[in-house]
């Protein structure tokens, strides 16, 4: 039944898909023999407890149930070394970066930050006030501007250091209002 299966969802390329899934996963039951010939490339499969493990590590620590790896390692079952094997994997790696620019990248998380902000900045907050404005595009930073009357060739280099230095004592005071 698995080569029925491994030769189903065979695309080009030689990695194995599931069936709507834009990712080079699949999903295969913990039973199977991993290193069976017939399974192709068993560096781009995740078996059932590694997208567990990789489910935890995509929750907020906070939230997270057990709270450490260790802990996770006991009530899984399995031993810390394998989840830092696990974690090494190539396929691993891309699945664990996929879900977490997935999840960075989630309008709904972005509005949500937003709103925590404005919340905030009601409350009287007034840098989250600045930054929400800032964030929101409706206050821009102030510009900068340097005069000077002589061109840049005829400065020293003396003279470009203390400029590049004022200017950014200038940028940090700024920064910390």
């Amino acid at each position: 039944m698995f080569l029925l299966l491994h030769e189903a969802l065979q695309k080009p390329g030689g990695m194995l898909w599931v069936v709507g899934c834009d990712r080079p996963t699949v999903r295969i039951p913990q039973s199977c023999n991993r290193s069976h010939p017939s399974m192709g490339l068993v560096e781009n499969v995740l078996d059932t407890r590694e997208e567990q493990y990789l489910g935890w590590l995509c929750t907020a620590p906070a939230l997270r149930e057990p709270r450490t790896k260790k802990d996770y390692a006991i009530k899984s079952g399995v031993n810390e070394t394998t989840l830092r094997r696990w974690e090494k994997k190539e396929v691993f790696l891309r699945q664990w970066k996929a879900n977490v620019d997935d999840l960075v990248g989630s309008p709904e998380r972005t509005q949500s930050l937003l709103d925590k902000m404005y919340e905030m900045a009601l409350g009287g907050d007034m840098q989250a006030a600045k930054l929400y404005m800032q964030t929101t595009g409706q206050l821009a930073p102030p510009v900068q501007t340097v005069k000077v009357e002589r061109s840049n060739a005829e400065l020293s280099d003396a003279e470009l250091d203390d400029l590049i230095a004022s200017a950014a004592v200038r940028s940090r005071a700024l920064r910390a209002v």
